[in-house]
């Protein structure tokens, strides 16, 4: 678990606008603010397609008022399948959804909103997971460390397609 500091500060650095690397239910990920500027910020320090989707974190149902529409259905799913992202459809085309169960990034979410994560690598490579591989990833974000992993992604389901893609 993250320390007190530790929450507060990634609070402080996503509310800057800042991408930073927060350890998730499986591995560490590239976090920022959820807009299209930080979506193509964070693809580009990956050396991946500036438009790619990233998974959007939540903490609670409320923050996806206005993004997605989410039935009992949908809930009960997310609520049976732990570590799991969801592909749910939008007016807009599809978003990749996962509420985690750390509560210090709940924490965090119940402060900044919705946020991007994606795994902290550079594209088609494996996932970094010891201090010194996660600190060395890019001068500019912050590292927020806990514990070292050696875990898989989450894993994702389509909604829509009712298919495992992951």
């Amino acid at each position: 678990m993250l320390t007190k500091e530790q929450i507060a500060n990634a609070v402080a650095n996503l509310k800057d606008n800042r991408i930073i690397i927060l350890p998730t239910d499986t591995i560490y990920g590239l976090s920022s603010i959820v807009n299209s500027t930080n979506k193509i910020r964070i693809n580009e320090l990956k050396k991946a397609e500036k438009n790619k989707e990233l998974i959007t974190l939540f903490s609670k149902y409320k923050q996806l008022k206005n993004v997605v529409k989410i039935d009992k259905e949908i809930k009960k799913f997310i609520k049976t399948h732990q570590n799991t992202t969801i592909i749910l459809k939008t007016q807009n085309g599809t978003i990749a959804l996962r509420r985690p169960k750390r509560k210090d990034l709940n924490k965090i979410l119940n402060q900044v909103g919705l946020i991007y994560s994606t795994s902290v690598n550079t594209h088609g490579e494996p996932p970094l997971f010891s201090q010194s591989e996660l600190k060395k990833f890019h001068k500019t974000v912050n590292l927020y460390f806990d514990q070292e992993y050696n875990a898989a992604p989450s894993r994702i389901f389509d909604w829509e397609n009712k298919i495992w893609v992951r």
